[in-house]
């Protein structure tokens, strides 16, 4: 919902006020967090036509600005960035096609489709708009839903409403080991790992081949070349072929990690890993590559005992056991060495468990360019393993902060507007009722391209 702005009213008989100049904002008393810098106390940021003016304490208030009081008590951060996600995405398509041909099917059975954009696919109006921007979320590299390559990667400034002016910029393409879909009865080719690897090696010689006849039919010593025959798929992998645009790369397992190598050696693209997995033994191989790795926070979920976090196998909760009928299972009545297995399989699940917290300030620590996605994670689960991070993953607040803003333009390309807040800045920033890592705060206010947007209970 649109926010109510309170005028301030200033007595101004002898000025003009240009009709050219859109107006301008002013949010007042509020704690400035910038990336990488001191946080300005009792602050102000003003803003005209969605670009950030002046920021600081002393700062001087244009007399046609809509004025809003923070009161002292609100944190403004810059937005958040989620560099890939399909907040809009409608379901994937599926082809009935017929089952006969399930070694031969065409690109939409197979799950090809990299020439869709997010920009003519996504629905205009969405709950995952407002919900992200409820969330602090300003901006979004978004990619349609889908299996093996679903489709190009576009970054849009955030909106209730998407929009073809909510387009920052594209670039990119996703590739996952996603075969293409259907049961074990009329599923079609490629429909394992290996099988959409060899596809996807298979694609990138056809799109090879289809550069240099393209080539050779422009060149007029070519001329009787026949000008080969529209492939959109093919034409859409030639700019990652030629190192213009990433692969983006979402690993759903950590051995498959290999396998990518692979075929990056063969064919020499640029390349930008999506996972929630622990891929730290990895870091040295990662680093000499200069692969980006966006992290989706992804925690797994603590085991039972491990909720406690009081006990482990010899503190048994006696009391518990009692009113579950499972007397047998008290300490006094079972061997020792059971006690003692017990144990020792509770400290290695919490070694493994925390090493996974751990794998990200592992990528970090070894030089490890980081940032984060949501891709095929909840915005209702981010937060909970953002302070699950904050708590046992040796990362700080301004690393992780750091990580969903400055580093995540760095890595998407529109790091001189976005990312953090400076004069000469796209408007994009979201007020908190508390440091975001609070326990409680929450996201009362957003500026998404200038525009304000209030968000109440």
């Amino acid at each position: 919902m649109r926010i109510s702005i309170f005028f301030l009213f200033i007595p101004i008989s002898n000025q003009v006020i240009s009709q050219d100049l859109p107006p301008a904002y002013a949010l007042t008393n509020v704690t400035v967090h910038r990336v990488g810098q001191a946080p300005i106390s009792s602050g102000t940021l003003v803003w005209r036509d969605g670009v950030i003016q002046e920021m600081g304490i002393d700062v001087s208030i244009p007399f046609d600005a809509f004025t809003i009081d923070g009161g002292d008590s609100l944190h403004v951060y810059p937005g958040f960035i989620d560099a890939l996600n399909t907040w809009g995405s409608p379901a994937e398509e599926w082809s009935d096609e017929p089952k006969t041909t399930p070694g031969m099917p065409t690109y939409v059975r197979a799950g090809i489709r990299p020439e869709r954009r997010a920009s003519e696919t996504h629905v205009r109006t969405s709950t995952e708009y407002i919900n992200a921007l409820k969330n602090g979320f300003t901006s979004g590299n978004l990619v349609p839903k889908g299996r093996m390559l679903p489709g190009r990667v576009e970054f849009f400034l955030l909106d209730e409403e998407l929009e073809a002016s909510n387009l920052y910029r594209s670039g990119g393409r996703l590739f996952q080991l996603e075969g293409a879909g259907g049961g074990w009865t009329d599923r079609a080719y490629p429909s394992t790992d290996m099988a959409v690897i060899a596809k996807l090696r298979q694609l990138f010689y056809e799109a090879i081949a289809l550069r240099e006849h393209l080539q050779f039919s422009q060149n007029r010593t070519g001329a009787s070349l026949p000008v080969p025959d529209h492939d959109p798929v093919l034409l859409s992998l030639i700019s990652i072929l030629s190192g213009e645009e990433p692969l983006y790369f979402y690993l759903k397992q950590a051995e498959d990690l290999d396998r990518f190598f692979t075929l990056q050696d063969e064919f020499g693209f640029k390349a930008v890993l999506v996972t929630g997995e622990n891929i730290s033994e990895w870091a040295p191989e990662i680093l000499r590559r200069d692969i980006p790795v966006l992290s989706t926070f992804f925690v797994p979920k603590k085991s039972d005992w491990m909720k406690n976090e009081t006990r482990y196998s010899t503190d048994i909760q006696t009391d518990t056991l009692k009113n579950e009928g499972k007397e047998d299972e008290l300490p006094e009545t079972r061997p020792q060495w059971k006690i003692e297995e017990e144990r020792l399989f509770q400290m290695r699940q919490k070694q493994a468990w925390l090493t996974h917290v751990n794998s990200l300030s592992v990528l970090k620590n070894s030089g490890v360019q980081l940032g984060f996605a949501g891709y095929g994670t909840s915005l209702k689960d981010w937060r909970e393993n953002l302070l699950l991070l904050l708590e046992h993953g040796n990362l700080s607040a301004e690393e992780l902060l750091f990580m969903m803003t400055q580093s995540n333009a760095t890595i998407l390309g529109v790091g001189d507007r976005l990312g953090t807040l400076s004069e000469g800045g796209i408007a994009s920033f979201s007020v908190f009722s508390d440091e975001f890592t609070a326990d409680k705060s929450k996201v009362i206010m957003t500026v998404a391209k200038g525009d304000v947007m209030e968000w109440k209970e």
